[in-house]
């Protein structure tokens, strides 16, 4: 996935890029010895990896 990622990107996508971030700034944050932090982006990155296995739902806004 390209680094910024277009407007029409499904959600499931937009959560496995954010996924990927995560997991790349947590390495970071773990290398730092900033455990604290490294261990809420696990939390995301977690979080992330359930929403990009979800199936896609349609929200009312949305559905046009």
């Amino acid at each position: 996935m390209p680094r910024s990622t277009p407007a029409h990107a499904a959600p499931w996508e937009v959560a496995g890029y954010i996924e990927v971030l995560v997991a790349e700034m947590r390495w970071m944050a773990h290398s730092a010895a900033l455990d604290s932090l490294a261990y809420f982006l696990e939390m995301a990155r977690l979080e992330a990896a359930i929403q990009a296995q979800r199936p896609t739902r349609r929200c009312p806004d949305h559905s046009r």
